[in-house]
């Protein structure tokens, strides 16, 4: 009789070890993970990037943020299995990349991403308020690099795209005889980035001058100096 009990109670004991080593075996099977870098087109880290590992679903089953040196790392991710790896950062446009995982590897799957682009447009006016015609515009960054530039049209308009996102550029409007205007400005939304410079004549201008039978000597003067002349002839 007691032996009995005691071959229950062994029976009992060996059950719940091979209960508790199943359960261990499991938590303890084998997973892959996914490390990388990200990077912009100039190979320069992006750090802060959301960088997430999204199965066959649509399910996100891991997720990440880049360091300041553009890495990042996923782990636990099942064995054998198709994921699709989802990059975003502010500034860029979003970016993703296929990738399998085999049976307790570490794949390396590095992202670049491309700068979101904006349009930087405006009017350029005199001192007056009118549209000047024909000034260079030009956007540079705040290491000094052109980035673009463009010509104002008849109704003193100009416009000019492919400005990465960034901030502290600097839009100058210039031409021969105007004082230089300049204004910094930060590209950091989608939305086109829309404003006038007003420049000033720098003591030149355009003079009319009345004469007879219905005609006028118009006389540019930069400076004060008279530069040239020409005659309007009237019907």
């Amino acid at each position: 009789m007691q032996f009995g009990k005691h071959i229950k109670s062994f029976a009992a004991l060996m059950m719940v070890l091979m209960l508790g080593v199943g359960g261990i075996t499991g938590i303890a099977a084998a997973t892959s993970d996914a490390t990388g870098t990200v990077t912009d087109s100039n190979g320069n880290a992006v750090a802060d990037a959301t960088v997430e590992a999204v199965n066959s679903n649509g399910t996100v089953v891991a997720s990440a943020t880049t360091g300041s040196d553009g890495t990042y790392s996923l782990t636990g991710l099942s064995d054998s299995t198709d994921y699709t790896l989802q990059v975003s950062a502010t500034g860029y446009t979003d970016a993703s990349k296929s990738f399998s995982t085999g049976s307790g590897t570490s794949e390396t799957v590095d992202v670049t991403l491309t700068p979101q682009t904006y349009t930087v447009d405006g009017t350029v006016t005199d001192s007056d308020g009118n549209p000047v015609e024909n000034i260079t515009v030009t956007v540079t960054d705040s290491d000094g690099v052109e980035i673009g530039t463009a010509t104002t049209d008849s109704q003193g308009q100009y416009s000019i795209a492919g400005v990465p996102h960034g901030v502290n550029y600097t839009v100058e409007a210039s031409a021969d005889g105007l004082d230089t205007s300049s204004k910094t400005v930060d590209v950091t939304s989608a939305s086109t980035v829309d404003f006038s410079l007003s420049l000033s004549d720098g003591g030149g201008g355009v003079v009319g001058i009345g004469g007879s039978g219905g005609s006028t000597s118009t006389v540019l003067v930069v400076g004060g100096v008279a530069v040239g002349a020409y005659l309007l002839l009237r019907d």
